[in-house]
């Protein structure tokens, strides 16, 4: 289906009502100064937590954290932080058509995956492993907004836009919200969903990982390529919620082809990739890092903090360090330079529940 054939001019701001007013944003911390900035009093507070999200070292990570496939070798293949920007473009549109806080749809889109762990969802199931509870990375994400960023000072987001990092993630189950929450976490929430469905559709095609051929023609009814079918979503979305009078993708036609797809997806993809052999080699890699800074000094909660914080590649090296020669193996000290806080003289955590306390 050709995107020009959308007419998106006949649902233009029709949730306009339900819209979350900027002016009742509330700081995590009213009473931190953030900055010398005199024109901080005067931005948008949403506008100004995308401004802080963009900054910080946890979104800058993203981009060598994998989102679906770790160190591929084609670049067009998306990384967590190229992900990241994918929800941050379906959910101002979809705000911007429905007329909702776009700054607030898109600081969410932007923080929301923060919290993603060096190899994704296995790096997250590793530190449950290790934890022996269930480590989510939507509310870790908020974590290291308030607690790890900006040397433990945190980056005093404002609590509708932690909200929205903290109620994004659904993994396969049902894409709901509660109706009192801001309208702008569910698209968020959509926007995750749409943007990920797709780009990892794009992605197995692209590596060769399946052939088009493997996939039922469902798969390929909502358009040829990946523009076609994000755009047939987000209109099918919009028309939906302008009818319902709330944001709501469930009940059309596209929005349940878009159902059976992303359940495809997972059957077909995601749980296949969780048994690939690489995986054990993430792994691996994973558990010699943990065990390596154990033996240099560091305890459970700072070595896992200190997992938490590293790329992909970091794991890699850090990795093979300890794998090697009892000479070329690290130090305190040079563990401490590689790391962007102080963990170990003012750990910003104590215990296990630490991790999950939002």
């Amino acid at each position: 289906m050709e995107s020009k054939k959308f007419d998106f001019r006949r649902y233009k701001d029709c949730l306009r009502d339900k819209a979350f007013d900027s002016i009742n944003a509330t700081r995590s911390n009213d009473g931190f100064f953030d900055d010398d900035y005199s024109y901080y009093s005067i931005m948008d507070p949403f506008l100004l937590d995308i401004e802080k999200i963009r900054n910080s070292k946890s979104f800058r990570r993203l981009f060598y954290k994998t989102h679906v496939f770790s160190f591929p070798d084609n670049i067009y293949v998306r990384n967590r932080g190229f992900h990241t920007e994918d929800v941050v473009s379906v959910a101002t549109t979809i705000a911007s058509v429905c007329g909702l806080n776009v700054n607030l749809a898109a600081a969410g889109a932007h923080g929301h995956d923060l919290g993603h762990m060096p190899f994704s969802h296995l790096g997250e199931e590793f530190m449950s492993d290790k934890l022996k509870m269930n480590f989510h990375h939507a509310i870790y994400g908020a974590i290291i907004c308030g607690k790890i960023e900006r040397n433990r000072q945190g980056l005093n987001l404002c609590k509708e836009t932690l909200g929205a990092i903290i109620n994004h993630s659904r993994a396969n189950g049902e894409l709901i919200i509660s109706e009192e929450l801001p309208q702008e976490y569910t698209v968020v929430m959509l926007a995750d969903k749409i943007a990920y469905t797709f780009s990892d559709l794009n992605d197995v095609l692209l590596l060769g990982y399946l052939k088009k051929e493997f996939f039922p023609k469902e798969v390929f009814s909502l358009g040829q390529n990946q523009r076609e079918m994000v755009m047939n979503c987000i209109y099918a979305l919009c028309v939906e919620s302008a009818s319902k009078g709330k944001i709501s993708f469930s009940c059309s036609d596209v929005a349940q082809t878009f159902k059976f797809i992303r359940d495809f997806m997972y059957k077909n993809v995601y749980y296949k990739l969780d048994r690939d052999g690489i995986r054990e080699e993430q792994i691996s890699y994973l558990d010699g890092v943990f065990s390596g800074l154990l033996k240099i000094g560091l305890d459970k909660i700072q070595a896992l903090t200190f997992i938490s914080l590293m790329t992909d590649l970091e794991i890699k090296f850090l990795f093979l360090r300890f794998s090697g020669d009892e000479n070329d193996f690290p130090g305190i000290n040079e563990i401490k330079k590689m790391i962007p806080i102080d963990i170990f003289d003012n750990p910003p955590f104590h215990k296990e529940e630490d991790f999950c306390e939002y």
